[in-house]
């Protein structure tokens, strides 16, 4: 009983010293990296689960251009009125990321931009990249001119 109290005082000490956010796996090999405490995966899992250690899990954090300066000093020139009457004279592009149409590659994520004729409704330009760049969209536009 007193080597039970001492060991989850250990794994208590361990838990908070990685600020919460390690769980069993990684925890295991701290306690064994920096305590030389050897312990099976099921008993220190009985143990966390018993006393309430659950791992605070963080969400990866965001940035989203918001402030004035920040966005496009272009003007909305077609003012949410999509109806074209000839091709080619307006277009209208977006970036997305492929992970949001759930589309895998074998390299992982891709960032898509393209070029949409609003007459045609047909794609005239497209570019994909692992970042969201304005380099990105500029390639996307490139291609849609050379057509």
């Amino acid at each position: 009983m007193k080597d039970e109290t001492a060991l989850l005082l250990t794994i208590k000490a361990c838990f908070n010293q990685h600020k919460q956010s390690y769980g069993r796996r990684r925890l295991k090999i701290a306690l064994l990296a920096d305590y030389k405490i050897r312990i099976s995966k099921r008993r220190l899992s009985k143990l966390m689960k018993a006393h309430g250690l659950l791992t605070v899990w963080r969400g990866k954090k965001f940035r989203y251009a918001t402030k004035e300066s920040e966005c496009s000093p272009y003007l909305n020139v077609l003012d949410r009125q999509f109806k074209c009457d000839q091709p080619n004279h307006s277009w209208v592009s977006d970036m997305r990321s492929t992970a949001s149409q759930d589309i895998r590659t074998l390299s992982g994520w891709y960032y898509l931009a393209a070029v949409m004729d609003l007459y045609s409704r047909k794609i005239v330009g497209f570019a994909m990249s692992h970042s969201a760049t304005a380099e990105l969209a500029c390639q996307a536009l490139q291609m849609a001119i050379a057509v």
